[in-house]
């Protein structure tokens, strides 16, 4: 009996000690093929190789804009700093990259919202205007192909008789 539970005792603390070795194996065969940078003043938060591989692929002139009511009353401000700390930094590490923080909450933020607005439609204006172009003329070209379908199944019924 004294046997029996030796036995269980050691094959249990082996398969334990087989469990850690393969996490552990794992831990450090994984780990280093995928590291992420601090991006934060506290220390908290990384950036993912595949955001920063996203960021470094977006075109001069791309803009990351932050439009919420950080100042809402219950919001804990470090984690607003640390919102902060990453869109700063993403634009430290992505210099083609332009980021706009806009408070809604805050005073001014509902004017610099709207001039957001504003100049997000002056400067796509163009874009606008062709993609209203496309949905009209294929608008229009549903309702004509729906009104020959109307008269084909006229036609139809008519010779059907």
């Amino acid at each position: 009996m004294r046997a029996a539970r030796i036995t269980n005792w050691a094959l249990t603390l082996t398969g334990l000690a087989l469990a850690a070795g393969i996490a552990i194996s794992a831990a450090l065969l994984l780990g280093p093929r995928m590291p992420r940078f601090d991006v934060t003043s506290t220390g908290d938060l990384k950036l993912a190789p595949r955001t920063n591989a996203v960021l470094a692929d977006a075109p001069p002139g791309t803009e990351v804009v932050l439009a919420t009511r950080l100042s809402a009353p219950g919001r804990d401000p470090s984690s607003v700093r640390r919102v902060r700390d990453i869109l700063e930094e993403i634009q430290r590490r992505h210099g083609g990259l332009a980021v706009t923080i806009i408070d809604t909450g805050a005073a001014d933020g509902q004017s610099r919202f709207g001039g957001l607005v504003a100049r997000l439609l002056t400067r796509d204006a163009g874009t606008v205007a062709a993609a209203r172009q496309r949905f009209t003329e294929a608008f229009d070209a549903t309702g004509l192909a729906g009104e020959a379908m109307i008269r084909t199944a006229s036609a139809l019924d008519a010779a059907r008789g």
